[in-house]
């Protein structure tokens, strides 16, 4: 799974002034450069949350909860479909909430 370029580009577009960005992540396998994109999701902390879903058995847990940890994210790891309503709305919540 290609996260690393599409992510910075997300990252790296000027955000709306006055709005904080978030950014909701969905991943379904594993990824090969893991570190890589928490580093460059930690570099953009200041200025975005990340918020991960990772789907089914093959998501990749420490690419999921290494970059919501770095963005004062949340992480989410749906392993039953009929679970998944219940998750969604736990990270819409946490995502209207202010950082802390």
């Amino acid at each position: 799974t290609d996260i690393y370029r599409p992510l910075s580009e997300v990252l790296n577009a000027t955000p709306f002034q006055g709005y904080p960005r978030q950014v909701f992540l969905l991943t379904d396998g594993e990824v090969d450069n893991t570190d890589q994109i928490v580093k460059l999701s930690g570099q953009h902390s200041g200025s975005t949350r990340i918020f991960t879903f990772g789907i089914g058995r093959s998501a990749s847990v420490v690419l999921c909860k290494g970059v919501a940890r770095k963005t004062r994210g949340t992480c989410e790891m749906v392993r039953d479909s009929e679970q998944i309503t219940d998750q969604v709305m736990r990270v819409i919540t946490s995502a209207l909430q202010p950082p802390l």
